[in-house]
């Protein structure tokens, strides 16, 4: 996995796929706290979630950032970043009752 990134390639495609497919768990784990939140305090704790995947063009250039070749391998060893969940509260106080629903996970 030492070969350099080709965004086009069947192995980047692979990669990326195992990518997605761990974003849309934790949105569902995400969605799954939200129900159980609400149905045991009869409010909601999240407002909303958004997620987010870096484009290949984005992987490509903070891993030149970072100064390290541009290979598959340095894809997951340099970069932690590649998906991205981002959770909206409505209140200040949800915040540490969230993070301890994500601790528990």
């Amino acid at each position: 996995m030492n070969k350099k990134i080709n965004p086009n390639s069947e192995t980047f495609n692979n990669i990326m796929y195992y990518y997605r497919k761990g974003l849309k768990e934790l949105e569902n784990k995400f969605k799954i706290i939200q129900i159980d939140y609400e149905y045991l305090n009869e409010r909601p704790s999240i407002d909303h979630i958004k997620s987010r995947i870096k484009s290949p063009e984005s992987i490509i250039n903070k891993l030149k950032k970072h100064g390290v070749p541009i290979t598959y391998k340095n894809i997951g060893e340099d970069l932690h970043d590649v998906i991205g969940l981002r959770v909206i509260v409505p209140l200040k106080s949800d915040i540490e009752t969230i993070y301890n629903y994500i601790k528990e996970m």
